[in-house]
């Protein structure tokens, strides 16, 4: 599949998604918790096939009605490593390169460098119940 294509098909759930389940809960006054969002298209999909961050953000804004997140937190790990964990049978992302998915690692940090004020990184190859407590203290402090 081309990464353009892969990314508006990401875009078209993410916009589904937040006029199903995320608008209607926050209208509620509840709190939404996602472990995939735009973030995750900007670090998987940018510079396929030719894709840059303005496009992608644009058409993310689009999707979700320029409703972002108030906080995003990446939990972040050597590749080797995080590879390493995956306990499954690997998706057709997942069996990309190690340096497709290094470069993911590099783009998702560099969003949390340029918006630290919505960004949390949390060393993610700890023990599961230290990382649970440091996300933990991460939606607390939101």
């Amino acid at each position: 599949m081309a990464m353009r294509c892969e990314m508006l098909l990401y875009m078209a759930a993410r916009a589904q998604m937040m006029k199903q389940i995320i608008q209607p809960a926050l209208e509620a006054g509840r709190w939404v918790i996602s472990d995939r969002f735009i973030s995750s298209t900007l670090a998987y999909q940018l510079g396929g096939d030719g894709l840059t961050v303005d496009e992608i953000r644009t058409v993310g804004q689009i999707a979700i009605g320029n409703r972002w997140p108030d906080l995003t937190i990446i939990l972040d790990m050597p590749v080797e490593r995080s590879i390493a964990r995956v306990q499954r049978a690997k998706d057709r992302i997942e069996q990309r390169p190690l340096a497709y998915h290094a470069r993911v690692r590099q783009n998702f940090l560099a969003q949390a460098r340029e918006f630290p004020d919505r960004y949390r990184v949390i060393n993610a190859d700890q023990d599961p119940k230290t990382v649970h407590q440091e996300v933990l203290q991460q939606l607390l402090n939101v």
